[in-house]
């Protein structure tokens, strides 16, 4: 709840295609945040009227679920349903950003295996966890920095139009690259000693205090690009609301 609830908040407030598993938390959030209060009746009738009122669902929410079934440990079937939204629109978005062409939880899953993959403290059944929340936070930005700013994606290459030295072809590009945000691919060193222009106000000076700098310059880095949309900073931009989300 919190999560989405943050997300609407950085966006325009226009519904995205939502797509997620089965778990009913998500339905209930979705409708919450995305549908206004009935308005109650001029003229009252019999009966004892709603505790709470009827809402009504944003015409332009689009939600999808994929319901797998396992056997054995090993998926078996899977099912897609159309929670909210038309067939024929959630089809143009999905052709439009490049998704595939059903509804799927493929691109969530793998960003998250990426996260695991760079942060041992999300690994499940391992001895890597996390005692302090803190620490688990500071963790997660450092790995969204580097993913952002210091590796390169081979998806987002672009060809040169001449070679480059050594016969290079291709050039390499990291997500900030692609989104505009800087010009060439950071080193460890210049993530690490990049420092933020001064803040003013009681809450970043106590922010810095609590951190040392560090996690004031990973949050300022990957405040807008946090987590699950980040592989979708290359093709959204940090001020442009994404068309797809999928949520875990």
């Amino acid at each position: 709840m919190t999560f989405l609830a943050h997300f609407k908040a950085r966006t325009d407030g226009h519904a995205p295609l939502f797509t997620s598993d089965k778990l009913p938390a998500y339905l209930t959030t979705l409708t919450a945040l995305y549908s206004t209060p009935e308005p109650p009746p001029l003229k009252r009738g019999r009966g004892r009227p709603r505790q709470e009122p009827k809402r009504i669902i944003d015409p332009a929410l689009c939600y999808g679920q994929v319901d797998k079934r396992r056997e054995g440990g090993r998926v078996v079937e899977v099912r897609r349903q159309i929670i909210f939204g038309a067939p024929d629109t959630i089809a143009q978005i999905l052709a439009t950003d490049g998704c595939g062409s059903q509804i799927n939880t493929s691109y969530v899953e793998r960003d998250n295996l990426t996260s695991r993959q760079g942060n041992g403290r999300l690994v499940r059944k391992t001895l890597s966890h996390s005692k302090k929340l803190r620490n688990l936070q500071w963790h997660i930005e450092w790995e969204d920095a580097v993913f952002n700013f210091v590796r390169p994606h081979s998806a987002l290459k672009l060809k040169l139009e001449a070679p480059g030295p050594y016969g290079r072809q291709w050039e390499q590009r990291t997500p900030a690259m692609a989104a505009g945000l800087t010009d060439h691919i950071w080193s460890l060193e210049e993530l690490l000693s990049y420092r933020l222009p001064p803040q003013s106000g009681r809450e970043s000076s106590s922010r810095r205090n609590r951190s040392g700098g560090f996690l004031a310059t990973c949050t300022g880095l990957t405040s807008n690009n946090h987590c699950i949309w980040r592989h979708r900073l290359c093709s959204t931009g940090l001020d442009q609301r994404p068309t797809e989300v999928e949520v875990t």
